[in-house]
C-alpha cells in the first residue's frame, strides 16, 4: 500500500525490538513499498485485571450483577518500507466509553439479544460493527484518512 506524502510523519522507531519490523522486512510482498500497514490484536485488562485481546466475548461479574462484553482490540503500526522502522503505533480507542465495563478499546454491552438460535450472527455483526465504526478514527488520528 502506498502511502500519500501529503502529511509526512517523521520517521520515529518507536519500539526498537519490535517483531513486526523484521516479519515485514523478511515475509511480505511485494517488497519496495513506501510503507506498510500492519493491524495486530492489543490486549486490555477488564475490570478486575483479567486480560481480553483481540475480537471476543468477556463475562465479568461482581456481587451485584453479570455483564457481558464483546471486544475489537486493535493496533495499527506504519512501518517504513525502506528502513522497515515504526512510524508509529496506535491502538484504537474506546468508542462512547458509556458502558459500566470499560476496557480500553472498541468494545459494547451484551444483552440478551445475544442468547438463542442466531446468537453467532448478531454477535459477529456486533464487532464488524465496532470495528467499522473505530477505523476511521483510529486512521484519522495517524493522519492516514481525513478525520471523520
Amino acid at each position: 500500500m502506498r502511502r500519500s506524502s501529503r502529511r509526512s510523519v517523521a520517521p520515529v522507531n518507536l519500539l526498537r525490538s519490535d517483531p513486526f519490523k523484521e516479519l515485514v522486512r523478511s515475509d511480505v510482498t511485494p517488497q519496495g513499498l513506501d510503507a506498510y500497514i500492519v493491524i495486530t490484536r492489543a490486549r486490555s485488562k477488564l475490570g478486575n485485571g483479567r486480560n481480553v485481546e483481540g475480537v471476543g466475548l468477556a463475562e465479568y461479574r461482581t456481587l451485584l450483577a453479570d455483564y457481558g462484553l464483546i471486544h475489537a482490540l486493535y493496533e495499527v503500526r506504519i512501518i517504513d518500507g525502506k528502513t522497515f522502522d515504526v512510524i508509529e503505533k496506535r491502538a484504537a480507542a474506546p468508542l462512547d466509553n458509556t458502558g459500566t465495563v470499560r476496557i480500553a478499546g472498541p468494545s459494547g454491552s451484551v444483552d440478551e439479544s445475544f442468547e438463542g438460535s442466531a446468537s453467532s450472527e448478531r454477535l459477529r455483526a456486533a464487532i464488524a460493527d465496532l470495528i467499522i465504526r473505530s477505523l476511521p478514527l483510529t486512521l484519522g488520528d495517524m493522519h492516514l484518512i481525513d478525520s471523520p
